[in-house]
């Protein structure tokens, strides 16, 4: 009787614990939306002064909708494909990055064709290329830079990484090579950056290292 009083306490305080933990990613999450939508909102009241506000609330909350990572838009198709043992376990995020950034191009373009909200446009299509350009090239470049990794270094060290890492942006922060060895320390960017999801399809098919497929 005591030890499954004492399994059913362990269980009931992890699940505490965890929804604690989720309540907490959810509230941050949260926060970054709002601040999007307060920004959004100051943007578009200068833009469109005349538009009612209650329709230009729908509209900037729409936009974060598109734009923002939102799991309860993720279609039935992807989580059903997150359940396959043939790929990874959490599909949603890289679904949802694909999602908005196509979004945010597309919300972009048509703010392009607008006289009224083309400042609008611009910014947001500069914003993507900017965070796409330093997932891709900036930070690397960097890394390789301090580190003292040559072009031809990195090319070589791609060909001992784990597959999941060879189409990776790479920051090295620790690089020593002698005649008999070489160590090499870096952070994978896959896995810290989102836009790097798109990155390491382009790496792949630039390099010709390994499949599309097995670059995600």
């Amino acid at each position: 009787e005591g030890g499954k009083e004492g399994l059913a306490a362990k269980k009931g305080a992890i699940k505490k614990a965890y929804k604690t933990l989720n309540d907490l990613y959810q509230a941050g999450d949260a926060v970054w939306k709002v601040y999007a939508f307060e920004n959004e909102m100051t943007r578009y009241r200068k833009a469109l002064p005349d538009m009612p506000q209650g329709e230009l609330e729908e509209m900037v909350a729409n936009i974060i909708k598109d734009t923002y990572p939102t799991y309860s838009r993720v279609s039935k198709g992807v989580k059903a494909f997150g359940k396959s043992p043939f790929v990874g376990t959490f599909v949603n995020f890289p679904a949802e990055v694909i999602r908005t950034s196509y979004n945010t191009m597309r919300i972009a373009s048509l703010e392009m064709k607008d006289p009224r909200t083309r400042d609008i446009g611009k910014k947001r299509i500069a914003g993507i290329s900017t965070a796409i350009a330093a997932t891709a090239y900036m930070i690397p470049a960097i890394g390789r830079m301090l580190s003292g990794v040559s072009d031809d270094d990195d090319k070589n060290i791609r060909r001992f990484l784990p597959e999941w890492s060879k189409n990776s942006p790479l920051f090295p922060f620790g690089f020593n090579k002698t005649k008999s060895d070489v160590t090499f320390a870096y952070v994978d960017l896959g896995s810290q950056m989102p836009h790097a999801y798109l990155v390491k399809p382009f790496n792949a098919l630039m390099s010709g290292r390994g499949d599309l497929y097995e670059s995600f």
